[in-house]
């Protein structure tokens, strides 16, 4: 015997969307939205502070 797939058209209710969500192994997992650093946040961050050192030691070794 051949189950036929099961499906719906258009949209679930808030409802059915809230029970699908509550019986899911992945509840509450994406609930919370994170902020997360990009890698070309923190590598731009630590290029930015290998320059400045960079000038303060070049600053340094003019002033001797």
């Amino acid at each position: 015997m051949i189950r036929p797939p099961s499906s719906q058209l258009g949209q679930i209710t808030k409802a059915e969307r809230a029970d699908i969500l509550a019986v899911s192994p992945m509840a509450g997992k994406y609930d919370e939205t994170l902020d997360r650093k990009s890698a070309f946040e923190i590598l731009s961050k630590r290029a930015e502070s290998a320059a400045l050192e960079a000038e303060q030691a070049e600053a340094k070794a003019l002033e001797e």
